[in-house]
């Protein structure tokens, strides 16, 4: 069953232009692996395109994460081999404007996904001085 679901979405995601009809799409293939946990798909569709942001010194930061969920920060792209760059770039952003709202003693681990639907790059945000 959820071989055949994932089959399904694969064939399909491919075939999406846009970020958000892709996203909607993978968050039905979490809805078909992860339907019967009591109110995960809910708690997930919650965060869907979350705005966030922050004031620093004399400029405001802000962004509209494509999902964030507990600490996993996702941004999906249409095509992540040509905007993999771009996918980074938001994410480093995001992370820097969520970890501006935490104690300096206790920045949460962020995991950042930048995906395609179907190609996926994870990374693990480090903090660092600035020169």
């Amino acid at each position: 069953m959820h071989a055949d679901a994932i089959t399904r979405y694969l064939s399909e995601v491919g075939n999406l232009s846009t970020e958000s009809a892709r996203s909607h799409r993978f968050a039905q293939l979490l809805q078909e692996l992860f339907g019967t946990e009591p109110g995960f798909i809910e708690q997930y569709a919650q965060r869907i395109e979350q705005l966030v942001r922050t004031r620093q010194k004399d400029r405001l930061l802000r962004g509209q994460v494509d999902n964030l969920f507990g600490n996993l920060i996702i941004e999906f792209e249409a095509d992540l081999e040509r905007k993999r760059a771009e996918a980074e770039a938001q994410l480093a952003k995001y992370v820097q404007i969520l970890w501006a709202q935490e104690p300096e003693e206790r920045k949460t681990p962020y995991l950042c996904l930048a995906t395609d639907g179907v190609r996926f790059a994870v990374y693990t945000p480090v903090e660092t001085s600035p020169p």
